[in-house]
């Protein structure tokens, strides 16, 4: 092969890389913003209302004690909900750059093609 031809092959492994990747961290976002975060906000809302249960049910001491590791849960479970609804969305900014970039290169190549046909 030449050296043409290598380098060709390689650009079109790059670009199957890459599309790859991209479908990934696509299907990884909707995974998260569609199926993670709601289940775990649900059984955040399971754990306040089992909170508000305990508090009811037994004197403000025993229930403090009995709710700690909810309460600690309650907190945990935000804290983990927002770093991934930011970093979905760190993850669909780069993406987009991304695109861009490969939308240019793109089009850069058209007109070297281009170019290429009127060359005598």
């Amino acid at each position: 092969m030449t050296k043409k031809e290598l380098e060709a092959r390689n650009e079109v492994k790059w670009e199957t890389y890459t599309k790859k990747i991209q479908i990934e961290a696509r299907v990884l976002g909707d995974l998260s913003m569609n199926h993670i975060i709601p289940v775990a906000t649900s059984y955040q809302s399971s754990l306040l209302k089992n909170v508000e249960r305990m508090t009811a049910a037994f004197p403000a001491e025993k229930a403090a004690a009995l709710n700690a590791r909810n309460l600690k849960l309650i907190e945990e479970i935000a804290q983990r909900t927002a770093t991934i609804e930011t970093k979905v969305e760190e993850l669909v900014s780069a993406r987009k750059v991304t695109n861009k970039i490969a939308y240019f290169a793109c089009q850069q190549q058209k007109i070297m093609l281009f170019a290429l046909c009127f060359e005598k």
